[in-house]
């Protein structure tokens, strides 16, 4: 990578963190500020502001990082960027898992519908095929159970769903930011600063969702294997 090039991954991946960053910032504000906090317990009023927080520190922020972490660390060795790869897609998980408990939680306490709305539909489905994604990777990446025949075939699948369940989770954290909005924001038209705030964070979640979209596909800035990577992953195998 030639010092323009590398200047310009530098700049997109900074601009990345300012967004997923913000996004998580601007969520918590948010939740905290206009929407009464946190807590948890029986019948606790509070308890459902966990799921969009952790939704957004899991699905979305920690979840474009783990993407990012093979351009980012691209000149460690490979099975280092595994492990990092890996331990913060489980993270994301744990994320994932606290938030759905939250939410179906606070609705059962309430006495309200579970997975009526597009928004529970797709959300369900992109945790679920995000948690299929990760043991697949477990398999075909960090076992010997699959052949490097296997694992190469298999490789573009893995990018390709990784990029899309990504986005999958962007939009529905835009989907369950307007049903919030619907249920729970007054005067949203009169542009109180609650409004902008959420305005403001469903743009910073699409503008994270561009850089590491627009990072992982350029060409230029992909990691080239190292000499020591194929004798890296048969120890390790």
């Amino acid at each position: 990578m030639d010092t323009s090039s590398r200047s310009w991954f530098m700049s997109m991946v900074t601009l990345s963190q300012i967004f997923g960053l913000g996004s998580v910032v601007m969520m918590a504000v948010w939740m905290s500020k206009y929407q009464g906090g946190y807590g948890w317990g029986y019948k606790n009023a509070h308890k459902f502001n966990y799921h969009p927080l952790f939704m957004t520190i899991g699905m979305i922020f920690l979840y474009g990082d783990a993407i990012l972490a093979y351009r980012v660390f691209k000149n460690e060795k490979k099975i280092i960027i595994k492990i990092l790869h890996a331990v913060m897609q489980l993270a994301a998980i744990g994320f994932a898992i606290t938030a759905l408990v939250a939410v179906f939680s606070s609705h059962n306490d309430g006495g309200f519908a579970n997975m009526y709305s597009i928004h529970s539909w797709i959300g369900l489905t992109t945790v679920i095929m995000f948690c299929l994604q990760f043991v697949f990777g477990l398999l075909f990446y960090f076992t010997s159970a699959m052949p490097e025949s296997l694992k190469a075939a298999y490789m573009s699948s893995h990018r390709y769903w990784g990029v899309a369940i990504f986005c999958m989770a962007i939009a529905t954290a835009l989907m369950g930011i307007v049903e919030n909005v619907g249920f729970k924001l007054q005067g949203y038209n009169a542009r109180t600063p609650e409004a902008y705030v959420v305005n403001f964070l469903g743009v910073f979640l699409v503008l994270f969702g561009w850089m590491v979209t627009f990072i992982v596909q350029k060409p230029e800035w992909k990691r080239e294997p190292a000499s020591s990577d194929y004798q890296i992953q048969q120890e390790h195998d």
